[in-house]
């Protein structure tokens, strides 16, 4: 079996290995972890420029239509410099769950808005005491006539200090660890009721613990089916360890 790289795949490897070579050395990367943001806006939009932000989503998506493999090539060097700007919570979890999940109407909106870079995702999927279980969800999701209304606590939710959009697992029926119940909805991060406590991870990148209170979004916020998108999640955080694990080996 060969496993060495097309020729596309090594013109991405090239590109990428450029960028972090050039632009992304200790006391860059430092100076980019303390800034307000706690990331880099001009890498963020070059990543987009680049085509790297569409590289994850089909062409029929509006992407390039990469696969596995392309997507490891990215993270792998990316992890030789342990970049921080938030491609896996918003490129590869939080566009996955669009992409797994969405309508039509929806993907054209959030993929668009990630694959030009003018949108960050932070997918608030963990809770207290879920143990790392996708249906470990409390969060609850009340319908109130158009209306959901969404209370609860998420936890470990990277990108959150920075993200437009949270993309909240709740529970629209059913007890917690039931598979089928529920649902993920898109809300504004600034929304009234959202409260965002935000922290630095042990490895520089910012996350934060999102509380939920009593907040209402549209119904059309929901991401497609009502109560059925556990496979989805859980295909979403599949491609998401593929894409970490790519990442630790480049950091090794």
């Amino acid at each position: 079996m060969d496993f060495s790289y097309t020729e596309v795949q090594q013109m991405l490897q090239d590109s990428v290995q450029k960028f972090v070579l050039k632009s992304y050395d200790f006391d860059t990367r430092n100076k980019i972890i303390g800034s307000e943001a706690g990331y880099s806006a001009d890498n963020w939009q070059l990543f987009a420029e680049l085509g790297w932000l569409a590289v994850p989503f089909s062409e029929e998506d509006g992407g390039l239509g990469g696969s596995a493999v392309d997507l490891m090539v990215i993270m792998e060097e990316f992890g030789k410099a342990n970049l921080v700007e938030p491609y896996t919570a918003t490129a590869v979890l939080g566009g996955s769950l669009v992409a797994n999940l969405a309508t039509g109407e929806q993907k054209e909106t959030l993929l668009g808005g990630i694959i030009s870079g003018e949108l960050q995702i932070a997918p608030a999927l963990a809770e207290p005491n879920g143990r790392y279980n996708p249906a470990s969800v409390a969060t609850t999701a009340t319908v109130d006539g158009d209306q959901i209304i969404l209370h609860g606590t998420k936890i470990a939710v990277e990108n959150g200090p920075n993200a437009d959009t949270l993309l909240v697992s709740a529970r629209e029926s059913g007890e917690m660890r039931d598979v089928e119940g529920i649902s993920v909805f898109a809300v504004k991060a600034g929304s009234p009721g959202v409260k965002i406590k935000k922290y630095r991870t042990v490895d520089g990148k910012q996350a934060a613990e999102v509380m939920l209170g009593q907040v209402s979004v549209a119904a059309s916020n929901r991401l497609g089916e009502a109560g059925a998108a556990l496979p989805g999640i859980e295909s979403a955080l599949n491609r998401s360890i593929v894409a970490v694990s790519a990442e630790a080996v480049g950091a090794l």
